[in-house]
């Protein structure tokens, strides 16, 4: 991938030598964790904006700064300074991170907290999605990510942390590497978690009840025992992914922030109440149908004290929609280097709609879509680029050397039974084009007549031919 924001010759290495992906997946998986049911914590959070400067970026230290100069203004890599006020009677520690996979193959990246030893911040695996035979660093990515952080690692008061990774693949290691290693985070949390003797507001998710049935839009009803100023819902099911691990079916949430936020928000998440009466609505026009009982539901508690607490699961829970469906068709074969530039192929992504569907009952639909710099409003004049489903063109969209999460209206006669192709184009060569962020793009579709079911049931899902 092209450096950003800078100048100086492109290299890029067009012939690609797969090799073992055991050498490289040493680190594990990408996961996306969150406090448990039942565990008191604080949060800790610091942001990178790049309208605040460079701390978003982190440099290969190894970088040729002969070959790129530029990059030598990036170097030592920023120390960045996040509070931590309390660690009495802390039992372990965790950072979560907004994380920009950054230039094509960048790989061993790492964090360290107060000059401590690195922490490894694991590669796209297996695991997250990505086909066997294929390399993680070579998937376009933004990703929320959790590591655990020793608490010896930390202290009272100002702590720093820090960021490093070890450059890129070369073509001879299965990568797209042209020698100038970057990637970028937007976002941390730190969280201390505590014994149970730790002053907390407790509290319970009262409305629905275990194993419950609920129409569309419930109000969810959270009863907290003690003075709060904050709760948050979350809920299990099988939905689009957000944060970028490649897991669908998940608690959904992310903490992507926009450029201009001036803080950590979480996002997608069910919804957010700050006073009496604590309930929530939770739009689910866009949640895809789940099986009977699959669905499951937590509230975090944050106390006046700014402890948090995290209530019991509300599980067994069914969505029972009337007189609708709604279908979720997902990305097959979100390529590496999903990348839309002029010196590069278009990118082009398919979904399948099983044959015998009844598109004539498709009532609406949308397609979800995470780019980075999607937008590309510093292209050449003249330059062109579309997003297509199908024939279909769609406008422009995203942000402009940025992360950005679409959901786009798409006219009900553009889906297709079989093969629905997205594509993406850009003809620019001298800025950045379009990436597509991993799982790729998926299309939405709610029906009505036939295909409505008052109750949820396995059968009422999409088939494996539709990929749902």
């Amino acid at each position: 991938m092209k450096p950003l924001l800078c100048s100086g010759t492109w290299r890029i290495a067009m012939v690609v030598t797969l090799i073992s992906c055991c050498a490289l997946s040493a680190l594990g998986q990408i996961q996306f964790n969150g406090p448990a049911p039942g565990e008191v914590y604080r949060e800790y959070t610091r942001i990178m904006n790049p309208n605040d400067g460079n701390l978003w970026r982190v440099t290969d230290p190894n970088i040729n700064t002969t070959l790129y100069p530029e990059a030598a203004a990036f170097l030592p890599n920023p120390t960045i300074s996040i509070p931590v006020n309390d660690l009495q009677g802390a039992i372990r520690a965790e950072a979560t991170m907004s994380m920009w996979g950054g230039h094509i193959s960048t790989h061993g990246r790492k964090v360290r907290f107060n000059g401590n030893a690195w922490i490894d911040i694991p590669d796209l695996s297996t695991a997250n999605g990505i086909p066997a035979g294929h390399l993680g660093p070579n998937y376009i990515n933004q990703v929320m990510v959790t590591v655990p952080v020793p608490l010896a690692h930390l202290v009272e008061g100002t702590n720093t942390f820090q960021g490093t990774n070890a450059g890129q693949l070369t073509a001879a290691q299965g990568g797209y590497g042209f020698q100038w290693g970057q990637h970028g985070w937007y976002g941390m949390i730190i969280r201390i978690y505590y014994d149970a003797g730790k002053a907390h507001t407790t509290g319970n998710i009262s409305s629905p009840g275990l194993g419950g049935t609920f129409n569309d839009n419930p109000t969810i009803t959270v009863s907290v025992g003690g003075a709060a100023d904050r709760v948050d819902v979350l809920a299990y099911y099988d939905g689009y992914d957000t944060d970028g691990d490649g897991v669908y079916q998940e608690y959904h949430h992310d903490y992507h922030i926009a450029l201009t936020d001036v803080e950590l928000a979480i996002r997608n998440h069910v919804g957010t109440a700050t006073s009496a009466p604590y309930s929530v609505v939770w739009n689910t026009d866009w949640v895809p149908d789940q099986a009977a009982g699959s669905i499951k539901l937590l509230a975090r508690i944050r106390g006046t004290n700014g402890v948090w607490y995290v209530t019991p699961e509300v599980t067994g829970l069914s969505l029972a929609r009337s007189g609708k469906s709604v279908r979720l068709y997902k990305a097959l074969d979100t390529p590496e280097r999903a990348w839309a530039r002029g010196d590069l192929d278009v990118v082009r992504i398919n979904a399948n709609i099983a044959a015998g569907t009844i598109l004539g009952d498709a009532s609406a639909a949308v397609y979800y879509h995470r780019s980075w710099n999607g937008l590309d409003n510093v292209r050449e004049p003249g330059e062109t680029h579309y997003r297509r489903l199908n024939a279909w063109e769609d406008g422009d969209f995203g942000g402009n050397h940025f992360y950005s999460f679409d959901t786009r209206s798409v006219p009900t006669s553009v889906p297709q039974t079989g093969n629905n192709q997205f594509s993406f184009y850009s003809q620019t060569v001298a800025h950045h084009g379009m990436e597509i962020l991993w799982p790729g793009p998926a299309l939405a579709v709610t029906y009505t007549g036939s295909y409505a079911s008052p109750t949820p049931a396995a059968a009422s899902l999409a088939s494996p031919a539709d990929n749902a």
